[in-house]
């Protein structure tokens, strides 16, 4: 078991009570962006990423280079 830097005995409890609204709230939101990108393709990916992200993405594909790099980074 991996026990994490604040952790309580009753954590457990207060997690149960917390409310349901904002589970409601945040799968309305990844719902709302799911259809998004499906309607959009990558325009949506675009605008997404400028609006979370703060980013102006030229081309959506990554450069095999990089996935390659990022690879050996965590074997």
């Amino acid at each position: 078991m991996k026990i994490y830097k604040g952790y309580t005995a009753e954590l457990p409890g207060r997690l149960k009570e917390r409310s349901s609204d904002a589970n409601k709230e945040i799968t309305e939101s990844v719902k709302s962006i799911i259809d998004e990108v499906r309607q959009k393709g990558d325009e949506a990916i675009f605008e997404l990423t400028k609006r979370f992200d703060g980013v102006t993405l030229k081309n959506p594909e990554v450069e095999k280079c990089l996935i390659e790099n990022a690879l050996n980074t965590i074997e």
